[in-house]
């Protein structure tokens, strides 16, 4: 249960790192847009600052030197631009991908150690209900009602089975059948089991052909 917690732990540390990591990308696209689009309209100043230039001849000369270095400086700076949108940006992208299949794969694992952990309280529980069986498959009430075959006798099995089913929630009935197959007791009355011949079943057959108590049917 602790491996699990941490790694839960360290899968939301993952996560968090991914949303941060896209935050951040998401960010820096949307300066960088700010920045292109700011650059656009320094590059319609410079534009208009030349045509103002040219029109005025002579004494806009100078202002034609300091247009040509705004678009000079705007053309480095789409350069620049463009190649954090292609490197930077998709750098940042590559490490989100890679954090996030750490994440998945974190996840998975915990997944399959949770799955784990569930099979063998299964295989536990199994193992405890068949020594549950064994044991009462020793008891002298039980095997004195199929031994003298009689009613009172399996009255009496059926209160046994009735006490050792209420002291255990994980049964919905206990049954007691002869070598023929027939229920001839039951822990609890409402199924309607006692009398049925369960000897065709695959559990009464599997169990019937054992060759002594120690084995599993």
């Amino acid at each position: 249960m602790y491996q699990l917690t941490e790694e839960k732990k360290e899968t939301d540390f993952f996560k968090q790192v991914v949303d941060k990591t896209l935050s951040i990308n998401n960010e820096i696209n949307r300066a960088l847009k700010s920045i292109k689009a700011i650059n656009g309209r320094t590059h319609m100043l410079s534009i208009t600052a030349k045509i103002e230039a040219n029109r005025t001849g002579d004494i806009g000369k100078k202002f034609l030197v300091v247009s040509n270095s705004i678009d000079e400086l705007s053309a480095k700076t789409d350069n620049v631009l463009d190649k954090m949108k292609s490197e930077t940006i998709q750098e940042i992208e590559t490490i989100s991908r890679i954090i996030e299949n750490k994440s998945v794969s974190i996840k998975g694992n915990r997944l399959a150690n949770l799955a784990l952990t569930n099979i063998k309280i299964v295989e536990r529980n199994l193992f405890e209900r068949s020594a549950d069986i064994r044991w009462w498959a020793t008891d002298d009430v039980l095997i004195n009602s199929l031994v003298r075959d009689e009613q009172d006798e399996y009255k009496n099995s059926h209160e046994r089975l009735n006490q050792i089913l209420n002291s255990y929630s994980v049964y919905h009935d206990l049954i007691l059948c002869d070598v023929d197959g027939i229920c001839k007791s039951t822990g609890a009355e409402k199924f309607g089991f006692s009398g049925q011949n369960f000897s065709d079943s695959l559990w009464f057959k599997s169990a019937i052909n054992t060759d002594n108590g120690t084995c599993y049917g």
